[in-house]
């Protein structure tokens, strides 16, 4: 049997499992969750176990606010994600990801990575994201009492948009029979009396020592019509631990980098983006390309591997299906004139969030 991780979950490629009947499940399978989607998921490295103490402790909050991270989508905080201890991966609540597209994870520190989908779940309203590395790997644990536990006095962790984190009253918890995605009854789960804002959800409820209890999700409370009536709800840790032993094996690639901003051009016939910016330290800074605010000053990216690049969405899909290490052509467009370049993607270098205010409708990649 593979070493445990801090939320219980053996090793892949050192998973338990029965080729007849599939994969195995716990001594005590209650509650299930469904089975995993999977994109891809990363290697898992060994860790310390799951915390055995439940003696009571002061709960220092600069600890546990590594152990959260803001989940942006285009750069728009959706969520709250819950750093997986030793391991590195997120936690965060599904529905709040849209399309599942340019995602990324603003940590404690200010650092920002980006983040791809490794596995998603329905019916728990859930999805396991992998950063581009698990040097950020400095998380929380899973507690080992259940959230209703007379001895687990459970508080809500919560995070914000500016990254803030505090520590709430959780309020009363009931178990109760929700519906989650997909009709999938969720038996078990705890009905909050917290009203946790739309960016709050992934945030956690901990116990005395500041392991996780639960994870804060969305799920329908069952109605005669059929109707769907959103509630706040608690994600048991044994339906969180459950869902990651589901995930099947697999790597996530870290995503690739080329270094360059672009956006929208209005170039009458020629579809292309402009080029806004390139990184001093990317895989196309020595092919002097002009990075401008206009037309006038700026060079137009028109084709990546004989693909035409129409749009900044065209931009990020192209790449995004791109490895580190691929070399890729560019077709430039250039003071009136084409030319071609060639560059080797790279992995992006350590970034920290962009504190100025200013928004911008540029991509990067």
């Amino acid at each position: 049997m593979g070493l445990l991780l801090a939320f219980g979950v053996p090793r892949l490629g050192h998973a338990q499992t029965n080729k007849a009947n599939g994969p195995a499940t716990p001594a005590n399978p209650r509650p299930v969750a469904p089975p995993a989607t999977a994109t891809s998921a990363p290697p898992k490295p060994a860790t310390p176990p799951e915390a055995k103490s439940t003696t009571p402790q002061a709960l220092d909050i600069a600890n546990l606010r590594q152990g959260l991270v803001v989940v942006q989508q285009a750069k728009r905080p959706v969520s709250v994600g819950l750093v997986l201890a030793g391991d590195g991966r997120i936690l965060t609540t599904l529905s709040q990801l849209g399309n599942g597209n340019s995602l990324s994870a603003v940590y404690s520190t200010g650092a920002e990575k980006r983040l791809r989908m490794a596995a998603s779940n329905r019916g728990l309203n859930v999805a396991l994201l992998a950063p581009e590395d698990s040097r950020f790997n400095k998380g929380l644990r899973a507690s080992r009492l259940a959230a209703d536990d007379p001895t687990a006095r459970p508080r809500w962790l919560r995070g914000n948009q500016a990254n803030a984190t505090a520590l709430a009253a959780a309020g009363p918890l009931r178990r109760e029979t929700l519906t989650g995605g997909d009709g999938f009854t969720l038996r078990d789960v705890f009905t909050l009396s917290i009203v946790p804002r739309s960016f709050e959800f992934g945030s956690v409820l901990v116990d005395g020592n500041g392991d996780v209890l639960a994870m804060v999700s969305q799920a329908c409370q069952p109605n005669p019509n059929g109707e769907c009536r959103p509630v706040p709800y608690a994600i048991p840790v044994a339906m969180l631990k459950e869902f990651l032993r589901n995930v099947p094996e697999g790597t996530a690639m870290p995503a690739p980098w080329i270094g360059l901003q672009v956006a929208e051009a209005d170039a009458g016939a020629l579809k292309a983006v402009r080029i806004s910016a390139v990184d001093a330290r990317g895989p196309v800074a020595a092919l002097g390309l002009r990075a401008g605010k206009d037309l006038t000053s700026s060079d137009l990216l028109v084709a990546i591997d004989g693909v035409a690049v129409t749009s900044t969405h065209a931009f990020e899909e192209l790449l995004r299906r791109r490895t580190v290490g691929e070399r890729v052509r560019l077709l430039i467009y250039s003071e009136g004139r084409y030319r071609e370049a060639t560059a080797v993607l790279g992995r992006e270098p350590e970034r920290l969030a962009d504190t100025s205010g200013k928004r911008t409708t540029d991509v990067g990649y």
